[in-house]
């Protein structure tokens, strides 16, 4: 997915659900920034 879609996915999804939505690709090549994401992770969907 393009960097288009994720902003126009994370803006529909502000939209939906009436909260800021941050969307990150993983998985992050930083280990703090990743460690940080782990903490603060809410999972839409798991496969």
């Amino acid at each position: 997915m393009d960097l288009f879609r994720v902003a126009a996915l994370e803006r529909q999804l502000c939209e939906l659900l009436g909260a800021p939505v941050d969307l990150v690709p993983e998985p992050i090549e930083k280990r703090p920034l990743q460690v940080t994401i782990d903490r603060e992770r809410r999972r839409a969907f798991q496969t």
